[in-house]
């Protein structure tokens, strides 16, 4: 792959457009996609509450917010965040981050993200390495909510949700590294969750 200059980041502010984070990032293209010459593509990313998008489009403006490409919610799939700071073959930036995603079965699968500054990639890692954990309801609560007009999210997943938005404001109005401020997501995390080992898998 040819390399590049990365898009700029999307410049409006996330709270003007109801997102907690709304930015340009590069993502790797899966399935066959992966294997084209051109398997980095920018794409307009959000994020709200525990709900993470990105869309066909580079930026916001261009984008069809009823119609994101990809959706998960962070709460109700097992997930685990992890960055790397050396360049990777192929990719367009050093800052990578990475989210590996758990469905039934064990099968796995990975979202694959290059920011485009150091700056943004802490920016990205913290608010999804939140979420780090089993999902907040079993198989059998998602099938009924799936199944329900609108489907509701369970007081636990609320919670969690809840107390993420407030924590995360807070970093941003304090202009507070989100790195160093890891041990406030951990110590909730260590109530909500039963920790496994860390491991890092970068493909």
């Amino acid at each position: 792959m040819t390399s590049t200059l990365p898009p700029p980041s999307f410049e409006r502010k996330s709270s003007e457009i109801g997102f907690d984070l709304c930015e340009t990032l590069w993502k790797r293209r899966n399935g066959l996609g992966k294997h084209a010459d051109q398997n980095w593509v920018p794409r307009c990313f959000t994020f709200h509450g525990s709900i993470l998008c990105y869309y066909d489009e580079e930026h916001f403006d261009d984008a069809d917010p009823s119609r994101p490409r990809g959706r998960i919610d962070l709460a109700r799939d097992e997930t685990k965040a992890s960055f790397v700071d050396v360049q990777k073959q192929g990719a367009p930036t050093q800052f990578l981050v990475v989210l590996q995603i758990f469905v039934l079965g064990g099968i796995e699968r990975k979202w694959k993200m290059c920011a485009n500054s150091k700056g943004q990639q802490q920016r990205w890692f913290e608010a999804l390495k939140f979420f780090d954990g089993p999902p907040d309801v079993d198989v059998g609560q998602q099938i009924l909510d799936a199944l329900s007009i609108g489907g509701q999210q369970t007081p636990r997943s609320r919670a969690k949700t809840n107390t993420f938005n407030k924590t995360f404001r807070q970093l941003k109005r304090n202009s507070i590294d989100v790195f160093a401020a890891n041990s406030i997501s951990n110590s909730f995390e260590e109530e909500q969750h039963k920790r496994t080992p860390e491991l890092l898998f970068i493909s």
